[in-house]
């Protein structure tokens, strides 16, 4: 058993070699494991880049967002703006709350809802939470929606998701309510995160394979994740949309 330490007022000690700081309250003990806190810091900057950089490109983009607001327009009737329920982040997986010795963690393991964001593809007329068209032959798709899909402009206003705080420019891509449902305790690691425009499961992953079935990806970048491999994933996410090869 570990002998714990004395670090102002709290007790540390090792546990599988990651420090662990408790400190008692007037409502119990609470927990505080370094890593977390070293990762509660990379959150925060990762939140401040989210911000500052989804301003700047929807700015930036404007232009052309307002073009692909038309052409949408003009090329079949319905609204320009796709918009349909998500599951985002599990906000409340911090760290523990012990009363009276027992380990209370409060998880939302179903996450939370938000809208998402994107232009419209498909036709008006057809369902709203089918499956995702995996080949640019699909009846559903519109004239200018192939091209959007192809090139993936049409994830762009999912811009204003990420400056909104539902999104992160990189991390698990949100599924459909009807599908979270159907997770298990291995699928909701996926929630741990804020999902992402993009992430690996994009990059190296088939589109043709539902998200939760490429779940090795997002645990892998759930493990790892850190500003190198969110720069990484990013850069190649733009070479990979220049590249006109995601459908």
């Amino acid at each position: 058993m570990a002998i714990p330490r004395v670090i102002n007022g709290a007790f540390a000690y090792e546990d599988n070699g990651e420090e662990i700081l408790t400190v008692v309250t007037e409502e119990g003990m609470v927990v505080f494991r370094k890593g977390r806190l070293l990762l509660s810091l990379y959150w925060l900057v990762k939140r401040v880049f989210d911000t500052l950089f989804s301003a700047l490109v929807l700015l930036l983009l404007s232009p052309l967002l307002l073009l692909v607001a038309i052409l949408v327009k003009l090329d079949s009737r319905g609204p320009v703006i796709f918009r349909q329920q998500r599951i985002g982040q599990d906000r409340r997986n911090g760290n523990s709350v012990r009363f009276n010795g027992t380990d209370r963690r409060q998880v939302n393991h179903k996450g939370k809802p938000f809208t998402i964001c994107k232009f419209r593809t498909m036709r008006v007329d057809s369902p709203k939470y089918a499956t995702t068209p995996d080949e640019d032959t699909d009846p559903r798709l519109t004239r200018v929606g192939r091209v959007l899909r192809r090139t993936c402009i049409d994830e762009l206003p999912q811009l204003l998701n990420v400056l909104n705080g539902d999104m992160s420019f990189v991390g698990p891509r949100p599924e459909m309510p009807f599908i979270v449902q159907t997770y298990n305790s291995l699928h909701c690691r996926r929630l741990k995160v804020k999902p992402g425009l993009t992430g690996l499961w994009q990059l190296k992953g088939s589109r043709k394979v539902p998200i939760h079935k490429n779940l090795h990806y997002d645990l892998h970048y759930i493990k790892k994740q850190s500003p190198w491999l969110d720069f990484k994933i990013i850069l190649q996410t733009t070479l990979f949309a220049l590249s006109r090869k995601n459908l």
